[in-house]
C-alpha cells in the first residue's frame, strides 16, 4: 500500500519489484502502478483537501474505494449513491463506505449495498484500510462477486472499530472467516 508522500516514497520500480497482482495506491500515488497490474485506489482528507481527482487511467479489474465525504468531494454529487454511480463511470468497480450504514458499490451501472455489523465503536482508526484490504482479498484474491466482497469487507472493518487501537482491531483471517460463518456469510 503506497499512500504517504514525502521522503522515502517508493519508486515505480520498487513497487513493481514486489510482483503483486493488485496494488493499493492513493490517488496521488497512481503513477506508482506497475504496468499491467490491477489497482485499488484510495484517498484521504489530505488529498481531498488538495483537490484530488478520480484516476484518469484505469483498467479492467481496478477498484476505487472512498468514503462518503471523499466520494461527494470527488464528484460533486449530493449523496453517496449518486457519487458511487458517477465514480462507476470512471473505474470498473467503485465503492463508497458509509460508516455504520455499511457500503455501496457499483459495477456495470448496477449498485449493491451491504450493511455494517452493529458494534460498540471504540476507535475507527484503520477501519478504511482494513476495508480496502478486504475488498482486494474478496474481489481479486478470492474471486467473490461485489455483493459478497462488500459483505466481507464491511464485516472486517466493522469488527475492527470495536477495539481501542487499529492494530488490536485487525482480526486474523481465521477469526474473520469464523465470524463470517457465525453471521451467515459463505466463506470463499
Amino acid at each position: 500500500m503506497a499512500t504517504v508522500p514525502g521522503t522515502g516514497e517508493a519508486s515505480p520500480d520498487e513497487v513493481a519489484s514486489v510482483k503483486a497482482t493488485t496494488v493499493v495506491l492513493s490517488l496521488g500515488r497512481a503513477h506508482l502502478r506497475p504496468l499491467g497490474t490491477r489497482a485499488c485506489f484510495v484517498t484521504g482528507a489530505v488529498e481531498i483537501d488538495a483537490v484530488a481527482r478520480p484516476p484518469t487511467e484505469t483498467m479492467p479489474g481496478d477498484a476505487l474505494v472512498v468514503n462518503e465525504r471523499e466520494a461527494i468531494a470527488l464528484t460533486g454529487e449530493p449523496d453517496a449513491a449518486g457519487a458511487a454511480r458517477a465514480l462507476g463511470r470512471v473505474c470498473e468497480t467503485a465503492i463508497v463506505t458509509i460508516g455504520a450504514r455499511g457500503a455501496l458499490g457499483v459495477q456495470a451501472d448496477k449498485i449493491v449495498r451491504s450493511s455494517a455489523p452493529e458494534v460498540d465503536v471504540a476507535d475507527a482508526t484503520g477501519a478504511g484500510d482494513l476495508f480496502a484490504a478486504a475488498i482486494v482479498w474478496g474481489l481479486r484474491d478470492r474471486g467473490l462477486d461485489l455483493q459478497a466482497a462488500l459483505a466481507w469487507a464491511c464485516l472486517a472493518a466493522g469488527l475492527s472499530v470495536a477495539a481501542p487501537t487499529a492494530l488490536a482491531g485487525a482480526c486474523t483471517l481465521d477469526e474473520l472467516l469464523e465470524e463470517g460463518r457465525r453471521r451467515g456469510l459463505s466463506p470463499p
